[in-house]
């Protein structure tokens, strides 16, 4: 089962993404860890345009010049926990009130203080990365998931995601072929 499954059963809005990669499983895995935000079409004004630039490279304190760190490692910097995944799965989690433009991420170190978190008015989300080898190379599939602690944050976030949603899903797919440029020509 994958962790997204048991981490997050259930939940109030998700997308799917996914594309065949002709590169085996590890390059693949590789790929998704060194993928950097520049390789991806449209990266830098959807986040600008959602207001990521100005205040979250502050907070997580990258710079310009920190641009071509890996979208993970990005992603860590700004709230995101990597949690323990399955073989060919990378799952990454972060709490917040998304719909804040400071993103009010709160703390938490593990699988323990993902589940447990309770706080009202916040909401979680997943995503994984996960890699299934074919006779043709690899498919790979991205998933995100959220979910609002109590009702407050469903419909703050559902009004977020109507949004958002789009941009979402353009960052989704660009990733997923940014990795597969990269493992493919690898």
């Amino acid at each position: 089962m994958p962790v997204i499954d048991r981490l997050m059963p259930t939940y109030d809005r998700n997308e799917v993404h996914e594309t065949l990669v002709h590169a085996p499983r590890a390059r693949v895995m590789q790929a998704v860890r060194d993928v950097t935000p520049e390789e991806i079409r449209f990266f830098r004004l959807l986040t600008w345009l959602r207001g990521f630039r100005s205040r979250r490279l502050r907070a997580m304190g990258l710079t310009e010049r920190d641009r071509d760190l890996p979208l993970l490692e990005v992603a860590k910097r700004g709230g995101f926990v990597e949690l323990p995944g399955g073989d060919g799965e990378i799952v990454l989690g972060v709490i917040g009130r998304f719909w804040r433009p400071s993103g009010g991420r709160a703390e938490f170190a593990d699988v323990a203080g993902f589940e447990s978190f309770a706080a009202p008015g916040f909401a979680k989300a997943l995503i994984d990365f996960r890699v299934s080898e074919t006779p043709d190379g690899c498919w790979l599939r991205t998933e995100t998931r959220i979910r609002g602690v109590d009702a407050a944050a469903r419909r703050a976030f559902k009004a977020y995601w109507f949004v958002i949603r789009g941009g979402s899903a353009l960052i989704r797919r660009m990733w997923l072929r940014a990795v597969r440029q990269r493992a493919e020509a690898a």
